[in-house]
């Protein structure tokens, strides 16, 4: 968390559904996000160079939680020019990996073609504890792994707070869709799609 770079206003995209002024308990002229993308650094030298994208929101298309890691391509491309290569990872009701390659197809011709790569973690484990089977026992066992410590509360609030103090322009979204378009601009390349737009 201390190596994390400052965020800059415009790497951040802030959207509020429309309709959310509506809703009971709002108030009339709310400033309330119900969107947030950003872009952001670590200043490592694991990570050092590596835009992180990040986005989360109410309303949206799907409720999906997941990460997905976009590997550089090559200088020079052997076979022809071709899609990076994926490794997403699925958290939550469907657990799992999926890995998107791209392999030479057999024959003379000097191209690729993506294959797709899954593993479901109920399928091969069978059924894991629920999320909150696993932070009650380890409450109970003192195992403060899965809980963050107070530095890092403290450097969360450290990276965001001229963000707090003085937030970007606020951008309206319609309910069932990504967010606000101008979310989609923040990454070049538009969003990688969430793993069941993949699927389809």
């Amino acid at each position: 968390m201390s190596a994390i770079r400052e965020i800059a206003p415009e790497d951040v995209v802030r959207g509020q559904f429309v309709g959310y002024l509506e809703e009971d308990g709002v108030a009339e002229h709310s400033n309330t996000e119900t969107f947030i993308a950003m872009k952001m650094f670590i200043d490592n030298w694991r990570w050092a160079g590596v835009p992180i994208y990040m986005r989360t929101g109410k309303k949206l298309a799907e409720t999906v939680l997941e990460v997905v890691v976009e590997f550089h391509k090559p200088p020079r491309e052997l076979f022809g020019k071709g899609s990076a290569n994926l490794l997403r990872f699925r958290l939550g009701a469907n657990d799992g990996v999926d890995i998107s390659l791209q392999a030479k197809e057999p024959g003379t011709k000097l191209s690729t073609r993506q294959v797709d790569l899954t593993v479901e973690f109920a399928a091969e484990f069978g059924e894991r504890q629920g999320p909150y089977e696993r932070l009650l026992n380890a409450a109970i066992q003192g195992d403060h792994f899965r809980f963050t410590r107070i530095d890092a509360v403290l450097h969360s609030w450290a990276i965001l707070d001229g963000l707090l103090k003085n937030p970007p322009k606020l951008h309206p979204y319609f309910e069932n869709t990504w967010g606000p378009d101008e979310a989609a601009e923040l990454v070049s390349g538009g969003w990688i799609p969430v793993g069941s737009e993949v699927n389809r």
